[in-house]
């Protein structure tokens, strides 16, 4: 079978035009959140690991809250994925230092709340 004819299909049109630009406009959106994630900890000249992780996770989570259809506020389900993403370091941060994972609360209500809210508004924005 020929690509075109792939292409042309209208059950393929209808998966990539409702699912798949809703997970690029998550993946985007976590993309651009990580990066400014990542600008203060290059400020404080924290390690290469350190800052990939930090990126890793806001665009994972931008990916996640958009391709996890859950019926409630896109609010709480910045929350909740972030959360639950989150929750494996939180628990070795904690074993180490309980100082560094009171940090955690302060992080998911500013850049995953922001995050769960602007996908959802965005995705409403272009009727998807």
């Amino acid at each position: 079978m020929k690509l075109e004819k792939i292409f042309k299909n209208d059950l393929f049109r209808f998966f990539i035009n409702l699912y798949m630009r809703k997970i690029i406009i998550g993946i985007l959106l976590g993309t651009l959140a990580g990066i400014i994630d990542v600008i203060p900890m290059i400020i404080q000249k924290t390690t290469l690991g350190c800052l990939c992780i930090g990126f890793y996770h806001v665009d994972n989570c931008g990916s996640l809250i958009a391709a996890i259809e859950i019926k409630i506020y896109s609010i709480l389900k910045g929350i909740i994925i972030a959360f639950m993403v989150l929750l494996p370091c939180a628990i070795i941060i904690a074993v180490k230092s309980l100082f560094q994972w009171c940090q955690f609360p302060s992080y998911l209500i500013g850049s995953e709340v922001l995050l769960g809210y602007s996908i959802e508004a965005l995705a409403r924005k272009i009727n998807l």
